[in-house]
């Protein structure tokens, strides 16, 4: 059982329950059919407040197998200090909850919460009770009728039944839309059905997508670290991997071994770690205090990450600051380097666009 705040709960003696963080946990089973219980105790704060329990329960027929159990959850809203108000949960923020999606019971309104129920759509603020019926095929007033009362709208030829017609093409007015017509006019081949807007790339030397490229992001891919490259064609054999450079200090696999920083000299008292030439002794981020770099700590070459960890194995953390972003493909990667080395990052993405934007076209 836990709670979303206000009030301490608390274990009640003989009842085989403990406290788990930030909720309380049978500490032991119960055995018995139909109802067993756990009791627990919640002592409430002096200010009005409402609380939602949520309680998670598992039942086992001790067959050492799974046949027969089950496992289920509620909640259950309790106010203390007022007489307490229904809300809806509005998940999508337009003004209108649902019951669907969950209520409550509180001495005021939290956010995701409204005291109107009636929404049939939580995931769209432009469905609810109180907007104007569209020429689209869905309820989106709420009264379980579709396009009553809605003005005719201009619906395209949709020759391949894709959902979107040709650009430029003759619209008829009408509503419902007539069979072989859609809404969207932004088909850039109409005729074939798997390429509209938002349809998936596919490594074919088509623009499948109709976003004026082709093959964008699928095309095969070879090497690792700096040699990583992407083919020129859809095949795999026409895939060649860069040329390894010198290992330095930055978090990146430069010599291609799927090794990252492995062996590099910083220098006379410094130590690699986390792509940054430091002191010996720095502690490394996220640590908490718990290690500092040196030669021959764990971590490979003075602190720096395993080895036999490939780039993709670093996790990253935005906010820190101390971690390298993984490198895109082509080479280029943006890292966290000392002023002085600015213009040798600007240099290495400048070079790998410029190999990308030479890529041979079918």
């Amino acid at each position: 059982m836990t709670s979303d705040g206000g009030g301490t709960l608390s274990p009640i003696a003989g009842q085989g329950t403990k406290v788990l963080g930030d909720g309380i946990v049978h500490a032991e089973p119960k055995a018995g059919s139909g109802f067993v219980r756990f009791e627990v105790s919640w002592l409430a704060p002096a200010e009005p407040t409402g609380v939602q329990f949520r309680v998670y329960a598992v039942s086992a027929n001790n067959s050492n197998t799974s046949g027969g159990d089950g496992a289920s959850f509620t909640t259950l809203s309790v106010v203390s200090g007022c007489e307490g108000t229904l809300y809806f949960r509005d998940a999508d923020g337009d003004g209108y909850g649902s019951s669907t999606f969950g209520m409550r019971l509180d001495c005021m309104q939290r956010d995701g919460y409204t005291t109107i129920e009636g929404d049939c759509d939580e995931n769209s603020a432009e469905i609810n009770p109180s907007v104007d019926e569209y020429c689209n095929e869905h309820d989106d007033d709420c009264d379980d009728l579709i396009d009553e009362g809605s003005l005719p709208q201009a619906h395209y030829p949709d020759l391949d039944g894709d959902g979107h017609g040709a650009p430029g093409s003759e619209p008829v007015l009408e509503c419902p839309p007539p069979p072989g017509y859609a809404a969207a006019h932004d088909d850039c081949l109409e005729g074939d059905d798997s390429v509209f807007p938002g349809a998936p790339e596919i490594c074919d030397s088509y623009d499948n997508d109709c976003d004026n490229q082709f093959d964008e992001g699928v095309t095969p891919t070879c090497g690792i670290g700096w040699c990583r490259r992407e083919s020129w064609s859809c095949r795999e054999e026409d895939c060649m991997p860069g040329e390894p450079r010198a290992e330095r200090c930055n978090a990146f696999d430069d010599d291609c071994d799927d090794v990252l920083d492995e062996g590099v000299d910083c220098g006379a008292n410094l130590i690699c770690l986390e792509g940054l030439c430091v002191a010996e002794g720095t502690q490394a981020a996220g640590q908490g205090g718990g290690a500092v770099a040196g030669q021959g700590g764990t971590g490979g070459q003075g602190g720096a990450p395993p080895q036999n960890t490939s780039d993709a194995q670093v996790p990253m953390e935005m906010d820190q600051g101390s971690a390298t972003p993984p490198p895109k493909a082509g080479g280029c990667s943006v890292l966290r380097a000392p002023a002085a080395g600015w213009l040798e990052a600007v240099a290495i993405c400048a070079v790998a666009l410029w190999l990308l934007s030479k890529r041979r076209r079918a």
